[in-house]
């Protein structure tokens, strides 16, 4: 197998595994948009009920979502990592595939 097909081979497999990344945070930012729609969902809850246990109950769920938005968050920045790692490995593979291509291009003219 030459350098061109083993570059191209693993250009498919990064950009494959870029966009499954690219999926799996585009779910991590919906469950974000949902906790956050809880949390609001609640907040109106809370301004309106009268009763001590409903508060004390309403107010453990808020910080429950609030916890489970940080969660949610820190594995948005975590794939946001692994996509900005990956995209770097992709061009600099893209680069040494051009550089293949151009050697063979002069062994073939030369």
């Amino acid at each position: 197998m030459s350098q061109v097909e083993i570059y191209q081979n693993r250009i498919g497999r990064i950009s494959a595994e870029i966009e499954r990344l690219k999926r799996d945070r585009l779910s991590y930012l919906k469950k974000k948009v949902e906790k956050s729609n809880k949390i609001a969902q609640s907040t109106k809850t809370l301004r309106t009920t009268r009763l001590a246990s409903t508060i004390s109950a309403k107010q453990r769920e808020i910080d429950r979502y609030q916890k489970e938005l940080l969660d949610i968050e820190k594995k948005i920045a975590d794939y946001d990592k692994k996509i900005i790692a990956k995209e770097k490995e992709l061009h600099s593979d893209e680069a040494k595939l051009l550089q293949e291509r151009r050697k063979l291009e002069k062994k073939l003219d030369g």
